[in-house]
């Protein structure tokens, strides 16, 4: 994967996904939770709440026994989430993608963040040292879920999901995004279709791999309250089509 995309991976490597291999779970895909007339967008009435503290966010992430066909992990050794403005988009526009796959939108008050790998379906089985290794080799193309809870003063959230929300018109023809100097080819950007929370909203991405190969991944958006929930999947052995629905309402619940 290309740089920018690799480090919003925050602590995917090669030994955590292969730990799913022995994980029990369903390989069971998840569909699309479609809303009946587009992206949720009703803002709630009620005066804003305090925002959260990290330590305050980290009890309301989504935990194992929450997603029983994910393997969940917290790796104490994860680099920080990247602040915004970190990875830097050709169109101005744009920006606010770049920032929603780098992880940070806007200013939260706090951050906290996790991984959900979907399971693979021959995990939990008896198997030869071959299959083990074969084993491995297809965890790592598991769809990832990097879960990321952000807390922000006032309406924060509501203007956080609305930047990226509203970016759309010109950046769905594609955009480039630069980090530590390496850039990144997104050739089109496609809105999806997200009902959760107080508001959400929700794309696809297409990515230029070299060579003439293409990969994608997507983003989604959720706000209750005054605390914004992102969940960016990827996969490092390919495209993923679909949002990770049964993350997105375990997490929906956690924070109703």
């Amino acid at each position: 994967m290309r740089t920018v995309i690799r480090r919003t991976a925050v602590a995917v490597t090669a030994a955590s996904l292969a730990l799913l291999v022995t994980a029990c779970g369903s390989d069971k895909p998840d569909a699309k939770k479609e809303a009946p007339a587009g992206d949720k967008g009703a803002q709630s009435s009620a005066p804003a709440a305090k925002a959260l503290s990290t330590a305050e966010l980290e009890k309301l992430l989504v935990e194992q026994a929450d997603v029983p066909d994910y393997t969940v992990k917290a790796d104490a050794k994860a680099k920080p989430v990247a602040a915004a403005g970190s990875a830097k988009a050709d169109k101005a526009a744009c920006q606010p993608f770049a920032d929603a796959i780098g992880g940070t939108i806007a200013t939260p008050a706090g951050q906290a963040v996790r991984m959900a790998v979907l399971t693979p379906k021959d995990s939990g089985k008896k198997q030869s040292p071959e299959e083990k290794a074969l084993a491995g080799l297809n965890a790592l193309k598991s769809p990832a879920t990097r879960v990321l809870l952000g807390s922000y003063e006032g309406d924060g959230a509501s203007e956080a999901l609305n930047t990226v929300k509203n970016s759309g018109a010109e950046c769905m023809s594609g955009f480039t995004v630069t980090q530590d100097g390496e850039t990144t080819k997104i050739t089109a950007a496609t809105p999806m279709t997200l009902a959760a929370g107080e508001e959400a909203t929700s794309w696809s991405f297409t990515m230029d791999m070299g060579g003439g190969d293409e990969a994608k991944f997507n983003l989604g958006l959720m706000r209750q309250g005054n605390t914004l929930a992102s969940f960016y999947t990827f996969s490092l052995g390919g495209s993923v089509e679909e949002l990770p629905i049964k993350v997105i309402d375990a997490q929906e619940k956690k924070l109703a």
